[in-house]
């Protein structure tokens, strides 16, 4: 989307590698590409970090995606999709539980027959709650699942070389 782009253009009019600007923001040089191959979104600390440096308020940074995941947010078809899963997940789990007490308990099939039913049951509904993630995952974009780093959780420069550092690369 858009937030990839905006990050990539701004560190290179600033001639910053992708390791300068992780140590500036206090994340790995992985987070920040990926932030700019758009398969992860900066935290509101990492955003405020780049708005700062890069002298430019967070909504400008992030205008374009907002505008588009307010209408991804908005489509209706996907979450009646999953509405639509979700039952017959809960249909086909439920079915299964009910087969394993009734097979057991009322028909007499015996204890094998009984949880292969369960598991075959189980198998649908599992793989119709596989079909809810597939859907979720390429409906809507990741936001917010940074890689984690021990950098990440620090929110000031803990040596004064990197204070310097990082007065350096803002100005």
């Amino acid at each position: 989307m858009e937030l990839a782009l905006q990050i990539r253009r701004l560190r290179n009019e600033r001639n910053l590698s992708q390791d300068d600007l992780a140590q500036t923001t206090y994340v790995s040089r992985q987070t920040v590409s990926n932030w700019e191959r758009d398969r992860t979104y900066p935290d509101v600390h990492s955003l405020l970090l780049l708005s700062g440096l890069f002298d430019t308020t967070v909504d400008e940074l992030i205008k374009g995606d907002v505008v588009k995941m307010e209408e991804l947010l908005e489509s209706k078809e996907p979450y009646k999709r999953m509405t639509r899963l979700v039952t017959g997940d809960i249909a086909f789990l439920l079915g299964g539980v009910a087969l394993l007490a009734l097979g057991l308990y009322r028909f007499g099939w015996g204890t094998v027959p009984s949880y292969i039913i369960f598991a075959l049951m189980g198998g649908m509904g599992l793989a119709l709650a596989r079909q809810v993630d597939l859907i979720k995952s390429t409906t809507w974009p990741r936001i917010g699942r940074s890689s984690p780093s021990p950098r990440a959780s620090r929110s000031i420069a803990t040596s004064p070389r990197q204070a310097s550092r990082a007065c350096t690369l803002l100005s």
